[in-house]
């Protein structure tokens, strides 16, 4: 039996960089994002951003970090999932007992 490894990246959503969770491309911002998280993590024993959704995530990153670029949101491929054409965040939350979703805006982005 032959065995060949196969090398994915590792990805942790709860460190998860704000251009992943967009969809952009892979680069060394990701990778200093994905360590200062980790650092932060072990040195407080808390997740930074403990989001249970990539939209939840979203909201938690722009409550830290402030708004996202426009030129960051409009190039994303899964911006739409998460802004309106105006670049106002919408913000998706999932009734945890009936498992009703319900989407409100909740960041002006402008």
């Amino acid at each position: 039996m032959l065995l060949r490894s196969v090398r994915r990246p590792c990805f942790r959503p709860d460190i998860a960089n704000v251009g992943i969770v967009l969809g952009l491309p892979f680069d060394t911002a990701i990778d200093m994002w994905s360590v200062g998280c980790t650092l932060y993590e072990l040195y407080t024993g808390k997740i930074l951003f403990p989001g249970r959704s990539n939209n939840q995530m979203l909201l938690l990153m722009m409550e830290v970090k402030g708004k996202l670029s426009h030129r960051m949101i409009k190039k994303a491929t899964f911006g739409a999932m998460h802004f309106d054409e105006s670049i106002n965040f919408i913000s998706i939350e999932k009734d945890k007992i009936t498992g009703a979703v319900r989407s409100f805006y909740s960041i002006d982005c402008r």
